[in-house]
């Protein structure tokens, strides 16, 4: 079963998933992230999960389920 079995749509079931499932990341890098946002502006950027870690510094996720591909 791939990824995209899973997650079908990146930003809407990934995204959605990985905020709802927050303690799956902390386990997995040892942090302790809380107050999860999703879709939340940066600049003229929209950055897919912002969080905090446990010092209160910001935290930021760009999630991706496969490789990029170059733009030419």
């Amino acid at each position: 079963m791939g990824l995209r079995d899973v997650w079908r749509h990146e930003a809407l079931d990934f995204t959605k998933w990985l905020e709802e499932n927050i303690d799956v990341l902390n386990e997995a890098t040892d942090l302790q992230l809380s107050g999860v946002e999703r879709e939340q502006a940066v600049g003229a950027f929209s950055v897919d999960l912002i969080a905090e870690d446990q010092d209160g510094r910001p935290v930021v996720i760009e999630n991706q389920l496969e490789q990029s591909r170059p733009p030419w």
